[in-house]
């Protein structure tokens, strides 16, 4: 019979000799901060995380994450809900047994819901003004950028360590958004000067509204938008317009909750 643990002591150690064994996943770099401070949040405090039960497992990689179990975690079968859709991304699909890390970050909302940047200087909850910044200026790597719409979703077990500032994964929901910064960065202050007059509907479908190209300016439109087209199709631009500084987040502060697509304002 296997008895759970559920000190966070006997987790760590476990996390400390995975180091030793392989590169830590997204999933394992972000659990180790938690089981440390807790959960981030966007005000600069800290949520208290849950302590996750775990057993003895026989399968030595995770099947969520790929990364090595040390023995610890828990039956996938057992463990998962029926409810749990997101079966089919998992990375080693042979595998009968998730890692410590991904039972923890399966069982706390905060993984789903905020924003989270980490990196060996710690772990970070975002708003957009935040994201935005980062997208721009990445920390050293290996980092971890994770942001989630829908805030139904498990996404951290997807998302990839970046090993690169100026070429690198962001996790967008269930879209691995690549982010090239010698090109992101221009369109990135480009989508903010026609955030002054045009929203982000109009900039992610193309569709603009007559009086407000008047407003921006008809030649000057079609210049911003020839480049924009050219970005359209590419996963890391719904990302760039939701980053997208907005003269509103000027005056008011920047949003601090997720958002679909960061648009849908008039």
């Amino acid at each position: 019979m296997m008895v759970p643990t559920t000190g966070f002591d006997t987790v760590a150690t476990a996390t400390a000799t995975l180091e030793s064994a392989r590169p830590l996943t997204a999933s394992q770099r972000i659990a180790r901060w938690v089981r440390r401070d807790g959960w981030p949040t966007r005000e600069g405090g800290h949520d208290p995380a849950k302590e996750a039960a775990v057993v003895p497992v026989p399968d030595a990689s995770c099947a969520a994450c790929g990364g090595s179990t040390g023995g610890l975690g828990q039956p996938r079968a057992s463990y998962l809900k029926g409810s749990f859709m997101d079966r089919n991304a998992f990375r080693v699909q042979h595998s009968a047994s998730l890692c410590s890390a991904c039972v923890l970050l399966m069982d706390d909302r905060h993984a789903r819901t905020t924003i989270l940047l980490e990196s060996d200087a710690g772990l970070r909850a975002l708003d957009r003004q935040a994201l935005r910044d980062a997208l721009a200026e990445p920390p050293e790597p290996p980092f971890v950028l994770v942001v989630p719409t829908s805030l139904k979703k498990h996404l951290i077990f997807r998302a990839t360590v970046a090993g690169d500032r100026d070429h690198f994964p962001v996790q967008y929901e269930e879209v691995p958004a690549w982010v090239d910064r010698a090109t992101f960065v221009p369109v990135l202050l480009l989508v903010e000067e026609m955030r002054a007059v045009f929203s982000g509907d109009e900039i992610l479908s193309g569709r603009y509204q007559q009086h407000r190209i008047q407003a921006f300016g008809l030649a000057r439109w079609r210049a911003s938008e020839a480049v924009v087209a050219a970005h359209r199709a590419s996963p890391s631009f719904p990302l760039l317009v939701m980053a997208a500084r907005r003269p509103l987040d000027e005056e008011q502060g920047s949003s601090t909750a997720p958002s679909n697509d960061g648009a849908g304002e008039e």
